[in-house]
């Protein structure tokens, strides 16, 4: 009779593997398999645990004790919830016939099985296989975060749910839109020669950026069985899929000349939008106005019911005209809390659709690899 496979594992460093796959589990699925954890042992002491939402694949390896192959599911959610109660002592699973055995100390758990074979496949990148993009996971973590908050949350608009990677020979382009505002930046990266650019939904990029906590290689490759974009970093692999479709024309909306510039302290600038804020809550744009005359900055709102509210900031230095716009207060205090520098950069330009209205650039101070565009509202 063959021997039932067993596996030994730290409860921490299993409490740690399952949260960090459990996140994408959907709590109603089309299908029952997709709520539970595929857990694959190796006989060499690797277990590696998965689980996908059909459009992320979420893998992450760990060191156990093991003397044989195996592979199992458990459900995903009660079997989180049950190593997390768990004392800090060594757990052992026990594979029988259709459910998993689970002790730690004076606990023991049975769990139901769903047979692996109905699991999806999970996209695999070959071992001669070479990375599209190598870059230090402690360089683009920031950079992930000044460029997603830019990309639209509508799965109407695929394509603006992605963030752009547009490869010039050592140098990487990452861009996000949504319609309203622009992000780029610019980075330095091992690229593989002949890579063209490509796009990785934001959702993907978001995940692996929760992963990273020390300063490893990111590693992004494409899958062309399946159409699959992996990303790996140490032990942890996320595979989404490619989106269809031309990436929308970025370069034509960069504004090819600044009305006004201006440079004022970061941590004001914020502070007085959010002060803002707080009169434009019965406001669906959350209309947020800047006026620019006499060397000074003013930050204006108002909302019907709640009353009106001025802020005034010195700025540190200006070139160009004094003006008047309008902006979705959300989307400046999204920028702005992304601005790394103690002083920011702040210009005008003018909208292709109304020479009128004036629309805002971000810059960090002494940094031109960062660029955030937000587009005016319109003039009441």
């Amino acid at each position: 009779m063959k021997e039932r496979m067993e596996v030994k594992v730290a409860q921490e460093v299993l409490q740690k593997a399952v949260a960090q796959v459990s996140k994408i589990v959907m709590a109603k699925p089309s299908y029952p398999i997709l709520s539970n954890i595929l857990v694959n042992v190796t006989s060499e002491g690797i277990m590696t645990l998965t689980t996908t939402d059909l459009d992320i694949t979420i893998s992450v390896s760990c060191g156990v004790d093991a003397k044989q192959n195996g592979r199992f599911t458990v459900p995903a959610k009660t079997f989180s919830d049950f190593v997390g109660f768990l004392p800090k002592l060594e757990v052992v699973l026990k594979q029988e016939k259709d459910k998993v055995r689970v002790l730690c100390g004076k606990h023991e758990a049975l769990f139901p099985v769903i047979p692996p074979e109905e699991f999806p496949e999970i996209p695999q990148v070959g071992e001669e296989e070479e990375p599209l993009v190598t870059v230090k996971a402690s360089v683009i973590k920031p950079v992930l975060d000044k460029v997603i908050f830019s990309c639209s949350h509508d799965i109407s608009r695929p394509i603006f749910a992605t963030v752009y990677f547009e490869p010039v020979d050592d140098t990487l382009y990452l861009v996000g839109v949504d319609g309203f505002r622009l992000s780029r930046v610019i980075m330095k990266a091992d690229i593989k020669e002949g890579t063209n650019s490509f796009m990785i939904p934001y959702d993907a990029l978001e995940e692996v950026s929760r992963f990273i906590e020390e300063d490893d290689e990111l590693k992004i490759f494409q899958v062309k069985k399946g159409h699959h974009i992996v990303l790996k970093y140490s032990t942890v692999t996320i595979a989404s899929r490619e989106v269809e479709g031309v990436y929308p024309d970025y370069k034509s909306v960069l504004p090819k000349e600044e009305k006004t510039k201006i440079i004022l302290s970061t941590e004001e600038f914020l502070n007085g939008v959010k002060v803002a804020k707080l009169f434009t809550a019965d406001n669906v744009a959350n209309r947020v106005e800047l006026v620019f005359e006499n060397g000074n900055l003013v930050i204006r709102s108002e909302g019907s019911e709640i009353g009106e509210n001025k802020t005034e900031i010195e700025v540190e230095s200006f070139e160009g005209e004094n003006f008047s716009a309008a902006f979705n207060g959300s989307f400046l205090t999204d920028v702005l809390s992304r601005i790394s520098t103690d002083k920011v950069v702040f210009a005008t330009f003018a909208p292709s659709s109304d020479e009128k209205l004036r629309g805002g650039i971000f810059k960090e101070l002494n940094n031109e690899n960062f660029l955030h565009i937000v587009m005016p509202l319109a003039s009441k």
